[in-house]
């Protein structure tokens, strides 16, 4: 079922568009949101926007400095973020083209969930995955997609 709840999650490139889709169905699923991005103006009104239960803080993720400032904030605001060697899943979602052989655009809420569902204890057994939320692009078009109709 997703459930975030008792996890604080930093959510890079939150300000809008898929990362705050992200961060909104994060909350939804009890989680704390450190919600990040170079979009100040932004990301401070998708904050506020999902409650007491996500926060904003600038961040250049090329900057080392930013990730350490990042991860004390987190720590500062909501108590616990978990690092270190053990139970640490790193995996990857990889949104795909607008167009796929589904012939429909995928839509933000549908790649937001898988990375929801990477983030809970359901995908706990799940590690160094990459995860393509495409519609089926990488699986090669259809017939009908080649063929043009």
């Amino acid at each position: 079922m997703n459930d975030l709840t008792g996890k604080t999650v930093i959510i890079t490139g939150g300000a809008r568009g898929l990362g705050a889709e992200a961060a909104r169905l994060a909350v939804a699923a009890g989680g704390s949101v450190v919600i990040t991005d170079v979009l100040a103006d932004d990301g401070k009104a998708t904050a506020a926007e999902l409650g007491d239960r996500a926060r904003f803080v600038r961040h250049d993720v090329t900057s080392e400095q930013d990730w350490r400032r990042v991860v004390d904030f987190a720590v500062a605001e909501f108590g616990a973020v978990e690092l270190g060697t053990e139970r640490i899943r790193v995996n990857s979602v990889h949104p795909g083209m607008t167009y796929t052989p589904m012939g429909r655009v995928g839509e933000a809420p549908e790649i937001a969930t898988a990375v929801v569902y990477l983030l809970s204890d359901d995908a706990s057994y799940v590690t160094g995955a990459e995860l393509a939320v495409d519609g089926g692009w990488t699986t090669g078009p259809t017939v009908t997609y080649v063929m043009g109709q």
